[in-house]
């Protein structure tokens, strides 16, 4: 009797060991929804009754798993997390609104009471980081969507994110930051935010595809007001860059660094390069890049340093139709070319528009700019230096009230070559009748301003 009272015992305490074992194994393992599916964020965690309701994205995007789409309604949301730095360091901490690692959709532009349709016009949906870090901070071998969000308050100081000339870290990408990630950032309002590099955005080794954003009124104090991209293949479609300011080297809108990015459809206006050596008031191309640049217009931009509208140096850079107009300041050119340290600085350009500059294009020794198909008017000097040129037209181009668009009495219509580009910058068939010069395809349009569009 005591023999199987004890073999009774010992198989309780048997299975209540493996009991345990299994709950502490359970614990151990995270909590996952069974399918990819839609979570919801409101202010207050209000979210009208819907099921998986967060107050605020980041808590949406912790509990998220790869695929699941996080619907982010109206408000502003200026909640600041601190997360593990994952840069080109693993030490310390970075903070920010929100934080992605994984592969998911953050949209905002709903509703509490409508989470089926988008209108991040009617509903604006806010990231602020009022100056307490970034807005977002997306890291990782993931693929991420953004859409539709207000980008603001952002502020890179101490966060760093790319490497320094030596080495060290350097802060970048005051709205947002993206490393490694082929993220998707489209239909967003990135403004007000600052950094050393990169005010509103900074791509780092990224494939990104930034598409129809507005970016404006950011501020680097070194390099890239608007964006700065660092050896990435980024693509760039559809955005408008107005109002940014860079110092230091420049790059009032854009700056480029290595990589082959490639800007389609952009329109670039109104940006500054301030300093004495701030060069590229539009943009700003160096550390080797091979950058293409189609139907893109570079107008009202200003320097205090070389390149109004585009300083390329120690790089190629390829530019199919492109509207260059009334850029000021830029040591007296628009577009310069400068050779530093590499071995070559090229800059080709098919079916231009190149209008009202004190020099147009100046090409500085051992550099070589090639123009094809150009259409030069009121430019003091049209081109300086080593600069080739083929199929050269005069006139007006004409414009209609906007500054690039063509109206009909242009001299730029039917003018082009065949660049095999099939559209223009408004997405619109090309050519009609023989190719036109500049971003614009003349013809009988209904077209809406620039930032409008970004919202279609």
């Amino acid at each position: 009797m005591k023999n199987r009272t004890l073999q009774f015992t010992v198989a309780l305490l048997s299975s209540l060991v493996l009991a345990l074992a299994f709950v502490l194994l359970v614990d151990q393992i995270p909590s996952v929804r069974a399918d990819p599916g839609v979570l919801h964020v409101a202010p207050g965690g209000d979210c009208g009754g819907v099921s998986d309701c967060y107050g605020s994205v980041q808590e949406a995007v912790d509990a998220a798993v790869p695929g699941d789409e996080i619907r982010v309604a109206a408000g502003t949301y200026t909640d600041v997390h601190v997360r593990p730095h994952d840069d080109i360091t693993t030490t310390g901490v970075v903070t920010q609104v929100v934080y992605i690692s994984k592969t998911l959709t953050v949209r905002g532009g709903y509703t509490a009471t409508n989470w089926t349709v988008s209108d991040p016009v009617a509903n604006p949906t806010t990231l602020d980081a009022q100056r307490q870090g970034r807005a977002l901070y997306i890291t990782g071998d993931i693929s991420p969507t953004v859409e539709g969000l207000r980008i603001t308050g952002g502020d890179a100081a101490g966060l760093g994110g790319v490497a320094g000339p030596t080495g060290q870290p350097f802060d970048a990408g005051g709205g947002v930051y993206v490393i490694s990630a082929t993220a998707t950032l489209s239909h967003c309002w990135v403004f007000n935010n600052s950094a050393p590099a990169g005010g509103g955005l900074c791509m780092y080794f990224s494939d990104a595809m930034v598409s129809g954003n507005t970016v404006t009124s950011n501020t680097a104090s070194f390099i890239g007001g608007g964006l700065c991209s660092f050896d990435s293949d980024a693509t760039l479609n559809g955005n408008s860059f107005t109002a940014n300011t860079a110092g230091g080297f420049g790059g009032g809108g854009l700056a480029l660094m290595g990589g082959s990015p490639t800007i389609h459809g952009d329109a670039v206006i109104s940006n500054t390069a301030e300093g004495e050596h701030a060069a590229g008031g539009g943009l700003f191309v160096s550390g080797r890049s091979d950058a293409t640049l189609i139907n893109t217009v570079i107008a009202n931009n200003w320097a205090d340093g070389n390149g109004a509208a585009l300083h390329v140096s120690d790089s190629s850079v390829r530019l199919l139709h492109a509207t260059i107009v009334h850029n000021t300041g830029g040591g007296g050119s628009g577009i310069h070319l400068h050779r530093e340290l590499s071995l070559y600085t090229t800059a080709a350009l098919t079916n231009t528009i190149l209008v009202s500059h004190t020099v147009g294009i100046q090409a500085d020794e051992n550099t070589t700019a090639t123009l094809h198909a150009t259409l030069w008017h009121a430019n003091a000097t049209d081109w300086s230096g080593n600069v080739i040129h083929t199929n050269d037209y005069t006139g007006s181009p004409a414009f209609a009230a906007d500054g690039y668009h063509l109206t009909a009495g242009s001299a730029a219509i039917d003018m082009g070559v065949d660049a095999g580009v099939d559209d223009d910058i408004d997405g619109e068939s090309r050519p009609v009748g023989r190719p036109d010069l500049g971003a614009d395809e003349w013809g009988t349009r209904v077209y809406l301003p620039l930032v409008l569009r970004n919202y279609q």
